[in-house]
């Protein structure tokens, strides 16, 4: 919703917005998370820890790619990638 917003709305740049949305999703998740540890949440550092590496190495693999590819293609590929993700949850919505 939020690159919807900035491309569409604000008329960002498609790159811009991308990084933009990214860094406002990340300082939410980790607000989120300090939150539900300072209520009494577990905390596992393992799975924790994984994520939050594998996380950033597809974080510089993505903007590798982001960068290195036109606005149009990049355009096209975060369609795709959202219709995936919007398909699937829908799938899921019915199975569940």
């Amino acid at each position: 919703m939020l690159l919807t917003a900035f491309t569409l709305i604000l008329g960002y740049n498609l790159k811009v917005a991308v990084g933009t949305s990214t860094m406002i999703m990340t300082a939410v998740a980790l607000i989120g998370a300090i939150s539900h540890f300072s209520i009494g949440a577990d905390f596992h550092a393992l799975p924790t820890f994984i994520i939050v590496f594998f996380c950033a190495i597809g974080a510089l693999i993505a903007a590798v790619y982001a960068n290195r590819c036109n606005t149009k293609k990049l355009n096209y590929v975060i369609g795709i990638i959202l219709l995936i993700l919007g398909g699937s949850t829908i799938i899921t919505k019915f199975l569940l």
